[in-house]
């Protein structure tokens, strides 16, 4: 399914384009841990790998119609979610957007399938997780980690079903009409992504206290 990125999501969110350096974030090797101290971290991912394979391969075959809807549906939602996506990503090549747009959707379609109700993400809950995110993707690419390789590098993640998605979904063969992104591209999308399933993760209404 092809993903309309022109003024689908609703322009509802309080994200605006920052500067490449302040995008990018600074290097180093501290990563953060619990960046919503209110929030319980669970231990147990919500998404299944059953859940996940499902979901991709249902998303594959959907017709353009059917697509669109999802994405004006996740938009509205999530808008501070897809709003911050489509900002930290405007200035990437249209194939490179498309990709991180259609990836977006998908996980939030794996998380809807859960049945577990999602709250609405906040501004101040995706900017701490997107700085935690670029820390970690900057550490990883300085260190000479190959795309690739990530998948046994046991990374800190409460859904690691979801993330072996987006990885996989980044770092696909140059076949057919895959995309193939450059390493800042990769590491950009792959901080991007990862905040979003952290967030998604945060505010499912079984990690929430009251």
């Amino acid at each position: 399914f092809e993903v309309n990125s022109s003024a689908t999501f609703p322009p509802r969110s309080g994200f605006v384009q920052p500067p490449a350096a302040e995008r990018r974030g600074a290097s180093g090797t501290r990563l953060c841990r619990n960046v919503i101290p209110q929030m319980k971290m669970s231990t147990l991912p919500l998404v299944s790998q059953d859940l996940v394979e499902a979901t991709w391969k249902k998303a594959a075959a959907m017709n353009a119609k059917t697509a669109l809807a999802i994405q004006k549906s996740a938009g509205k939602l999530q808008p501070e979610l897809t709003g911050f996506v489509l900002g930290w990503t405007q200035e990437l090549r249209p194939d490179a957007i498309g990709l991180a747009l259609y990836v977006t959707v998908v996980v939030f379609e794996m998380f809807r399938a859960t049945g577990v109700k999602i709250r609405k993400a906040t501004n101040k809950s995706v900017m701490a997780h997107w700085k935690c995110c670029v820390e970690q993707a900057d550490h990883l690419e300085t260190s000479g980690v190959e795309p690739h390789t990530l998948l046994s590098l046991g990374l800190s993640t409460d859904e690691p079903h979801v993330l072996q998605y987006v990885i996989d979904a980044l770092t696909e063969d140059s076949e057919g009409d895959a995309v193939v992104l450059t390493a800042k591209e990769f590491w950009h999308l792959f901080a991007t992504l990862k905040t979003v399933v952290d967030t998604l993760h945060d505010f499912a209404s079984t990690t929430l206290t009251r």
